[in-house]
């Protein structure tokens, strides 16, 4: 056990094993003066609790890997819960990852799709999961950051009431246009619609979704005369082939592939800087200062997840979202990976929850 925490550490436990002896205490083994002396007298079983928690708290979870910590996890099969319907973006990237877990962890790794009410089903039920450190939920931004900001009755805080494994990947928005209308770069789009205004229909997957944010937030920093109108995921790809919205933002993964079967036209991505594969594309907030925008999908477990469990699964994720052929399918999904662990991935979630906070109420968005 010690050999391996060497291998994957600088740590060198004499100079700090002495900060952490109540907590080895706590365990109520038979004292001793010197702490190395104290871990030889617990069971193994024991030794290795204490020395998992001790390697939290000096490395702070942010450099774990399987190793000797996953010989007693996971037990059985995991059960990963996806808060949307299958064939969606989100669960093409979570199926992807749980067969990369499975090949990782020695288990099966099993998807359960909980769609419905903007990801509070999948909340609720990853609620209502035995505390086995068995079931983890597969989390995006929209589920973790827009759904309680723009749903009144929302009560969860998954922060509070999950345990962060590790941010995944992220991905950023595309503005398209349909094939049949005439202003097809940004400056010509604004001042089409200034020149019809309520008349030019921009679409987006609605009402209270990330996509409704970036719409409105694009309507209003433009000063553009934009009918803002949600659709159904179903409908939405639909209305702008047809010209029932002349454009339309949503996800890069979910216009991409109506841009390379040329059934309607990329005007802009919604990134910060560009992204790889698409540098072709404009950036929004070139024309449109303030208007970029980024998603994240990551995992969560449950509340006081067992810091065993919590290390195998941040070490097998970091490895699955490393591996090349994920990188490269994700890609083609205009996906990319962010692998943040543990607090770092709870950092990304209250970075996002102030962004989009800042767009609810710059466009005076209010929750429902």
């Amino acid at each position: 056990m010690l050999s391996c925490i060497e291998r994957q550490s600088s740590w060198t436990g004499p100079r700090v094993l002495h900060k952490f002896t109540h907590r080895i205490r706590a365990h109520r083994e038979p004292l001793a003066d010197d702490p190395l002396l104290l871990l030889t007298t617990m069971t193994p079983s024991t030794r290795r609790s204490c020395l998992i928690r001790l390697l939290s708290s000096v490395l702070g979870m942010s450099v774990f890997t399987p190793c000797a910590f996953a010989e007693n996890w996971p037990r059985q099969p995991v059960k990963m819960i996806l808060p949307v319907g299958a064939g969606s973006v989100p669960d093409a990237m979570a199926r992807l990852v749980a067969d990369k877990l499975t090949q990782q962890l020695g288990k099966p790794v099993v998807i359960e799709n909980r769609p419905g009410a903007g990801g509070i089903v999948g909340v609720q039920a990853m609620e209502m999961a035995p505390r086995d450190d068995h079931t983890v939920m597969f989390m995006f931004t929209g589920v973790s950051v827009i759904t309680p900001l723009m749903v009144k009755s929302v009560r969860y805080d998954v922060l509070r009431d999950f345990t962060p494994i590790a941010g995944l990947a992220e991905t950023s928005f595309m503005l398209a246009a349909s094939p049949g209308v005439p202003a097809k770069t940004l400056p010509e789009i604004i001042r089409y619609s200034k020149e019809r205004p309520g008349s030019v229909v921009l679409g987006h997957v609605g009402p209270g979704s990330t996509g409704h944010m970036m719409a409105e937030n694009f309507a209003r920093r433009s000063q553009g005369g934009f009918s803002v109108v949600g659709f159904s995921p179903s409908s939405g790809p639909i209305a702008l082939m047809s010209g029932d919205a002349s454009y339309y933002i949503d996800g890069i993964a979910a216009l991409l592939p109506l841009v390379k079967a040329g059934k309607v036209t990329p005007v802009a991505v919604f990134s910060s800087s560009p992204l790889p594969g698409l540098e072709g594309y404009k950036l929004a907030n070139e024309t449109v200062p303030g208007t970029e925008g980024m998603g994240s999908f990551g995992m969560m477990g449950p509340k006081n997840m067992s810091t065993e469990a919590l290390a195998a699964m941040i070490g097998a994720l970091g490895k699955v979202m490393s591996d090349p052929d994920v990188i490269a399918r994700l890609r083609e999904l205009a996906i990319f990976p962010a692998f943040t662990p543990g607090p770092a991935y709870a950092d990304v979630i209250r970075r996002e929850n102030a962004a989009w906070s800042l767009v609810a109420r710059t466009t005076g968005m209010e929750p429902q």
